[in-house]
């Protein structure tokens, strides 16, 4: 028997309740966030396109475009007033296109920022814990 060898390295124990786990996150990569929030952004304005087409059709049918129109024409005090939809889907296009180009933008910014201040202040720590199991009585 050698005591002078190093002991074997041993498996790290599984977490147990109460443990705390910690993860640090020290850098976010700016091409990674533009990823992930323009994937987010599309899809958040594809489903902004077809929610409004979806309303715009029902308010058509439930006779809420006329009423609607009516009214503001007499608020507006012209004789008539007709809305195109299509002019509002393109415009809901044109605007969340560029809506889509900004937040993304701006998630690559955020990100770069994040990485310059955790410079500063060594990252965000998040901390874990499992939770302990109540004894059945």
């Amino acid at each position: 028997m050698d005591l002078g060898a190093p002991a074997a390295p041993s498996a790290p124990a599984a977490p147990g309740p109460g443990t705390v786990g910690v993860l640090q996150v020290r850098r976010i990569g700016p091409a990674s966030a533009g990823k992930v929030a323009l994937l987010l952004a599309v899809c958040g304005w594809i489903a902004s396109l077809v929610a409004g087409f979806v309303l715009w059709q029902l308010a058509a049918v439930a006779g809420i475009l006329d009423n609607s129109q009516s009214f503001w024409a007499e608020a507006t005090g012209q004789e008539s007033v007709s809305w195109n939809g299509l002019q509002f889907l393109l415009m809901g296009i044109i605007g969340g296109g560029l809506l889509v180009l900004v937040v993304t933008g701006l998630a690559v910014l955020t990100a770069v920022l994040f990485n310059v201040l955790a410079e500063f202040t060594g990252g965000l720590r998040i901390e874990t814990r499992v939770p302990q199991r109540r004894r059945r009585r």
